[in-house]
C-alpha cells in the first residue's frame, strides 16, 4: 500500500503476518507489526484511506487474534479491530467522504477463505461493518458458492455496487447500506469464467442476472485492450 499524500508512506505484508514500513520509497524497511507466532497468517491486503492518508487498514489471514488492523500515524502504530472472522482475506472500505466522519473510514466490508471446501460456517462469506469494525453483519449478500473462496472486494462509489472476485465467479450488486441509488438487491449480476482455471486456449464468459436488468459488460486483457463488449437487457433468470 502507498499513502496517497505527499509522505509516500509504503506497507507491505511479509511472512507470518508482519507488516513493514518504508518512508523512502522502498530504499529501506523496518518491522511495525510483528510476526504471529502462534499461526503463519499471510497479509493479502493493504488500503490506505483517500479521506485521511494517515489511516491504512490490513488484513492477516489465519490469525488468531489480528486478522484486521488499522494505523492512524501512516504505519507506526497499530491497534488490533474487532473481526468477524480469523479467515478475512478481501477487504474493501468505503472511500467518500460523506462515509469517513473526521476522516476515519467507517464502512468496512471483508470477504473470507478457507482452505476447507466443506467449511459452511467461514468460506465464501461476506461481512459488513458500518462502525469502523466495531462490529460486524452479513451483508444480505449469499453466500459464495464452493468453491469458498472471497479474493477481491471492490467498492464503486458512483453506482453504491459492491463486485467480489471468487473462485467461483465474478459477483456484482448493490452493497446494502449504501446511500447510492434506490436498488437494495442482493448480488444481482454473476459472470462465470470457463474453463477455470484458464491455462491456454479459448475461454467462455457467462453472465447471469436473477433480475430483469439492463446490462453493459466490457472484457479489457492486461494491455488495456478491449475483446469484447455486451449490452443488452436480461431477463430474470436469463444467461448469455
Amino acid at each position: 500500500g502507498v499513502s496517497p499524500d505527499t509522505n509516500k508512506v509504503l506497507l507491505a505484508g511479509s511472512q507470518a503476518g508482519v507488516i513493514d514500513l518504508s518512508t523512502n520509497e522502498g530504499t529501506s524497511w523496518s518491522v511495525v507489526y510483528p510476526a504471529d507466532t502462534v499461526k503463519n497468517p499471510e497479509v493479502p491486503k493493504v488500503i490506505f484511506s483517500d479521506v485521511a492518508s494517515n489511516i491504512a487498514f490490513v488484513s492477516r489471514w489465519h490469525s488468531i487474534d489480528a486478522s484486521l488492523v488499522v494505523t492512524h500515524d501512516h504505519g507506526f502504530t497499530w491497534t488490533r479491530i474487532a473481526s468477524p472472522d480469523p479467515h478475512v482475506w478481501a477487504l474493501e472500505i468505503d472511500q467518500r467522504t460523506s462515509s469517513c466522519p473526521s476522516g476515519t473510514p467507517l464502512h468496512l466490508w471483508t470477504g473470507l477463505f478457507t482452505q476447507n471446501v466443506t467449511d459452511t460456517t467461514a468460506g465464501g462469506l461476506i461481512e459488513e461493518s458500518t462502525d469502523g469494525g466495531s462490529s460486524w453483519h452479513s451483508t444480505g449478500f449469499p453466500r459464495i458458492p464452493i468453491p469458498p473462496s472471497v479474493w477481491i472486494l471492490k467498492y464503486d462509489t458512483t453506482s453504491g455496487t459492491l463486485a467480489a472476485a471468487t473462485d467461483s465467479g465474478i459477483f456484482i450488486g448493490h452493497a446494502p447500506g449504501s446511500s447510492v441509488g434506490r436498488e437494495r438487491s442482493s448480488i444481482a449480476m454473476s459472470i462465470r469464467l470457463f474453463p477455470n482455471p484458464v491455462l491456454l486456449g479459448a475461454v467462455t464468459l457467462e453472465i447471469a442476472s436473477e433480475q430483469s436488468a439492463n446490462t453493459q459488460l466490457t472484457v479489457i486483457n492486461v494491455l488495456g485492450q478491449t475483446l469484447a463488449r455486451l449490452d443488452v437487457r436480461l431477463n430474470a433468470g436469463e444467461k448469455r
